[in-house]
């Protein structure tokens, strides 16, 4: 059996943690990425995000859960 080869991460192509998450928040929905932004990059609560993109907070959790979903599925995590 050979060995494993060894990833290069150092060249040009190597991802990057910033390409990693730009391609993760591409499979959202544009008001998944909103909401995922929203909630971890400002550190909004789902009442603040609901009344700064004019909808409730029981849809802004939904879409929050939905997009979790999404971005667990695509690197391959199961949910708790």
């Amino acid at each position: 059996m050979s060995e494993p080869r060894a990833v290069d991460t150092s060249g040009a192509n190597a991802p990057t943690s910033l390409n990693i998450r730009d391609a993760m928040l591409k499979a959202l929905s544009g008001v998944q990425r909103l909401v995922v932004l929203l909630w971890y990059a400002e550190q909004m609560t789902p009442a603040e995000i609901a009344q700064a993109v004019d909808m409730t907070p029981d849809q802004v959790e939904r879409h929050h859960a939905e997009a979790i979903r999404i971005l667990r599925d695509s690197v391959g995590l199961q949910a708790a």
